[in-house]
């Protein structure tokens, strides 16, 4: 007989309730996948753009240091 499960999948007997990922799970596994690898991608991209980012930004009296520290901190904002 099926019994009734929690909102934590077990049942009140103390069983685990075990259900298989369908169709729709692994879609969303999929797509949340892609997206935490392309968001990845964009951090990576932009520490090793970060010093000519820093040069384009700042003005050059600004010590090299100085501009790529706020570089970062501007990254670590978003």
């Amino acid at each position: 007989m099926n019994q009734p499960t929690t909102l934590a999948g077990v049942h009140p007997g103390g069983e685990l309730a075990h259900s298989r990922l369908n169709a729709e799970h692994y879609r969303v596994l999929g797509l949340s996948t892609l997206g935490g690898a392309l968001e990845f991608y964009e951090f990576i991209i932009f520490i090793f753009l970060a010093p000519m980012l820093s040069a384009v930004m700042f003005p050059p009296e600004v010590p090299a240091w100085l501009s790529q520290l706020q570089t970062l901190g501007i990254f670590a904002a978003g």
